[in-house]
């Protein structure tokens, strides 16, 4: 009971009223938030030594995926950073070409310049005086060689800022070549990392596999795996039926049954009421058969009541939607919404993947009103 009045306390200050504009209580609703996602790890470490995982393969199988999902997700900021720098360094190729393109026209100019101004060297102000008897002559004339000597230093002046400018852009260039080049070996380290990491899930799933020998232990795996997402639906629910409304932007979601998109792209390779192994039980979801590391969208604006790794589920996410609706994504690679987050209509929140010691990578997906599960064909368009 201790647990479940954590939580609740959890979720009453989650759905706090919207933040006041002063700086003081943005810092309080920050520390809130910080707090609050100390305590759900507190219980989902909780849930994982009562329910989540059992035994030391799983709790073994449970940190490598998470490894994984983190050096996943690692790489993919790297690639984005990478992606960053390059299209950096491209824009200040093409500054360095414009502005070397500018220097050139500039130097021409600032000879011609320069040769105008050694003729009125050897012409000097006074000896233009001397020459000119009609003044109006001789003010034109030193008007116009008052401009000579304008236009050259403007041009000079023009010259060295451009140089000042190249030499900039030069150094900026240095500077983002270095940064590409420590993160491709930041790179390159994580790739190995991910390597080794699936060896070893690799040694974990078969050690799993050979430890489950007959199919009544299979079924046995598979209710257990039921058992532990039913128990966190539980937990989950008395949390947010003892804390304040939090109503996601957008329609209700009840009135978007039938007007929503499956979270990802792919093939139907299970369907909600269909047989599972051994023809004992039945899905309660879909699995959506897609490219490992495609983009898996929240179907619905809410908030993520739930992020993190579950047995049978792999790294799991559950976003809430107000009113008893809950959309669960399974199956992914990594996660990139942490819980308390909210979400918005189609967001990218995961990544596609295997995890939970799936051989090949999917997305498993739920809705469930108030705990039951719901077809999810009935409210998506396939």
């Amino acid at each position: 009971m201790r647990r479940v009045s954590c939580t609740a306390l959890l979720f009453a200050a989650l759905a706090n009223p919207a933040a006041a504009a002063d700086t003081s209580q943005i810092e309080h609703k920050r520390n809130e938030l910080e707090q609050m996602r100390a305590r759900i790890q507190a219980l989902q470490e909780r849930l994982g030594a009562q329910r989540v995982q059992r035994g030391s393969l799983q709790g073994e199988l449970a940190a490598t995926e998470r490894r994984l999902g983190q050096i996943q997700g690692a790489l993919g900021d790297a690639d984005r950073q990478q992606a960053a720098l390059k299209n950096q360094l491209a824009r200040l190729e093409r500054d360095k070409t414009s502005q070397l393109a500018a220097l050139d026209n500039q130097r021409r100019a600032l000879a011609r310049s320069l040769r105008a101004a050694h003729t009125l060297g050897r012409e000097g102000d006074a000896k233009v005086i001397l020459n000119h008897e009609q003044p109006g002559t001789l003010a034109r004339t030193l008007t116009y060689h008052d401009y000579i000597r304008r236009e050259y230093r403007a041009r000079l002046e023009a010259v060295s800022s451009t140089l000042t400018t190249l030499a900039q852009v030069e150094q900026n260039i240095h500077q983002q070549q270095e940064q590409l080049s420590t993160l491709l070996a930041e790179q390159t380290r994580q790739q190995d990392a991910l390597l080794t990491t699936k060896q070893a899930r690799r040694r974990l799933l078969a050690q799993l596999d050979a430890a489950i020998s007959s199919d009544e232990q299979r079924l046995r795996e598979l209710r257990d795996n039921e058992s532990a997402l039913q128990n966190l639906i539980g937990e989950l629910r008395k949390a947010l039926a003892s804390a304040p409304p939090d109503t996601p932007a957008g329609r209700p979601f009840a009135e978007l049954k039938g007007q929503l998109s499956l979270p990802t792209r792919g093939a139907l390779s299970a369907r909600y009421g269909e047989p599972r192994q051994l023809g004992r039980l039945k899905w309660q979801g879909v699995v959506i058969a897609s490219e490992e590391g495609g983009e898996v969208h929240a179907v619905a604006a809410g908030r993520v009541v739930f992020a993190d790794w579950l047995r049978g589920y792999g790294l799991l996410l559950i976003v809430d939607h107000g009113a008893g609706y809950m959309s669960l994504y399974g199956y992914n690679q990594n996660l990139l919404k942490r819980t308390g987050e909210h979400v918005s209509d189609r967001e990218v929140i995961a990544n596609v993947g295997n995890s939970g010691g799936n051989a090949r990578p999917g997305l498993y997906f739920e809705i469930r009103h108030q705990g039951t599960p719901l077809n999810p064909l009935q409210w998506c368009n396939p």
